[in-house]
């Protein structure tokens, strides 16, 4: 209606409804017999949030606009329009947006013929605003929330009566912190210092005389607590608060709040022990260190006094024995023509100084080798061989061997031991030549090969004296006599020998320097054989990098 629609209106002698209406904020609307469809004016649009091209509305296009929890009493209340003759007052909310609702006061009656047929139904329409006086909370409500918090409150919560604090109320939370065996009206209703004797004694009872005296909370962290559990009596720790209930109540009641915190305490104390533990396997490994720093340094004194004197002793005995050889050859001269025996016992006392100056020479070579290279530095084991060949060029000619050698790496140590390392394995390799049934020679056979291990793939046997990710393998193997296995352990010691001198020449040493040499670079050295068909010694190198160095060697 326009403004000169309503001066019209004024001005006739008559009672214009549709502007009272409008005046009072009233809606209209009708449900049409026979498609049961909504016929709304111009307000009731404006008040349901719909275009107003829209001239009617049908069932479900109506229910679309109301808030959902109202969705079910609106479809109840159309029914009863449209199922016999009644009235109707119901408040709906219509959703504007999905953050804004309007409420909604819609009434009517429904109309039906003499025989039962439903010929329509009218009513008006008004917005409702919202009052406090609109929602009427009962006690009844209010005890359910309250009950639904104590309930469910995340801590446990208990409240006491009186001097003798009598358990009037305790939530599930606290339930669960005592564990109990049998049902919680066991302990409801008595003193609580009654109901849980574990907890009595603790200091407990003060605190509470506290409140009710200073009429002001008091709490406690990680309080221990004895609670019987399952008939067995267990420790807790509890954070706890009392608190006076105020108001009306005056001072006989307390509010008990409390957690349960056995486990976090629990923990803590696991890793304080832990710690403690730690701290004493450091002070003993501290010990220990220093222990072993202090063997060390008298190992190192020892094993350079060990040096120094083996190299004093190796070197000044050869002058005695050189004097002793030189007596001899002085002597032979004056001994009586023919004189056999004579002559028999001085080239024994001969053989016996010279037999001595080969083990001092050796004991002084064995000595000169170091416990551990200094300076390290990256050696092509492909030109060692090379030197190594050279050297024994005259016993390779005479022997006729046939050496084969695959590409060698790199490995880091010390050029001259090295060389002096498979000088000694090679010449083994030559020398304990295999001799067949006719009494021949058989031609020496040498192979030199390199495999790249991991530790992991170590034998249990193999102990290198430096540990590293990965190991350099170098095989020198031989169709010589080979040996028995069993002599394996006393190979690499100073002065042992498996052949007697009259089969093979020698002192016992070449093994053991070998083993010293490779100890020094970090290695280890063994060899595994069967009498008679051959042998294979292998020496491992630790494959690392040298401090500073970019690249690992690499085969």
């Amino acid at each position: 209606m326009n403004n000169d629609q309503r001066l019209d209106a004024f001005s006739e002698d008559r009672l214009d409804p549709s502007l009272a209406l409008q005046a009072a904020g009233l809606g209209a609307w009708r449900i049409l017999p026979l498609t049961h469809d909504l016929i709304i004016d111009q307000l009731a649009r404006t008040l349901l949030n719909v275009p107003d091209t829209a001239d009617f509305l049908r069932f479900q296009q109506l229910l679309a606009l109301i808030h959902p929890e109202d969705q079910g009493t609106f479809t109840k209340a159309w029914e009863r329009l449209l199922a016999a003759p009644t009235q109707i007052d119901e408040r709906i909310r219509i959703m504007l947006s999905p953050n804004q609702v309007r409420s909604i006061r819609y009434w009517g009656q429904s109309y039906f013929s003499s025989e039962g047929d439903f010929i329509g139904s009218t009513g008006l329409c008004q917005e409702v605003k919202i009052t406090v006086s609109d929602k009427v909370i009962t006690t009844r409500e209010v005890d359910q929330w309250l009950s639904l918090f104590f309930e469910q409150a995340p801590l446990g919560i208990s409240l006491l009566e009186g001097p003798t604090y009598i358990l009037r109320f305790a939530n599930t939370p606290f339930q669960q912190i005592w564990n109990l065996s049998g049902p919680v009206e066991e302990v409801l209703n008595r003193p609580v210092f009654e109901a849980f004797p574990g907890i009595a004694g603790l200091g407990l009872e003060e605190l509470l005389e506290q409140v009710r005296a200073t009429n002001q909370p008091v709490g406690g962290q990680e309080q221990p607590a004895y609670f019987v559990r399952n008939g067995v009596s267990e420790l807790a720790y509890v954070n706890f608060v009392y608190a006076p209930l105020l108001g009306t109540l005056g001072k006989e009641y307390i509010v008990v709040v409390a957690t349960d915190v056995t486990e976090m305490v629990l923990a803590r104390q696991e890793i304080e022990s832990r710690r403690k533990e730690s701290q004493v396997m450091a002070e003993v490994l501290t010990r220990n260190n220093e222990q072993l720093s202090q063997a060390n340094i008298q190992l190192s004194r020892s094993n350079e006094l060990l040096q120094s004197f083996a190299y004093v002793a190796s070197h000044d005995l050869q002058e005695p024995l050189r004097k002793i050889q030189q007596f001899v050859d002085l002597l032979r001269p004056q001994l009586p023509d023919q004189n056999l025996v004579a002559e028999n016992y001085l080239n024994r006392v001969q053989a016996s100084a010279r037999r001595m100056s080969e083990l001092m020479q050796a004991l002084l070579e064995f000595s000169q080798v170091p416990s551990r290279v200094n300076s390290p530095k990256p050696v092509s084991l492909s030109e060692v061989l090379e030197e190594v060949v050279l050297l024994l060029e005259l016993s390779l000619k005479e022997s006729q061997a046939e050496l084969s050698i695959d590409p060698l790496p790199t490995v880091w140590g010390q050029k001259q031991l090295l060389i002096r390392l498979f000088q000694n394995l090679l010449s083994n390799a030559i020398k304990f030549s295999r001799v067949d049934r006719s009494g021949a020679t058989t031609i020496p056979r040498i192979q030199l090969t390199s495999t790249l291990i991991n530790a992991s793939d170590l034998s249990l046997k193999i102990h290198p004296a430096q540990k590293a990710a990965q190991y350099i393998r170098i095989d020198v193997t031989d169709n010589g006599v080979g040996f028995d296995p069993e002599y394996l352990p006393r190979m690499f010691q100073i002065f042992q020998r498996l052949h007697s001198k009259s089969e093979y020449s020698g002192n016992g040493i070449g093994l053991a320097i070998s083993e010293k040499i490779v100890t020094s670079m970090g290695g280890a050295i063994t060899a595994y054989s069967q009498l008679g068909k051959g042998a294979t010694f292998q020496v491992f190198f630790p494959n690392v990098l040298k401090e500073n160095e970019d690249k690992r060697p690499t085969l």
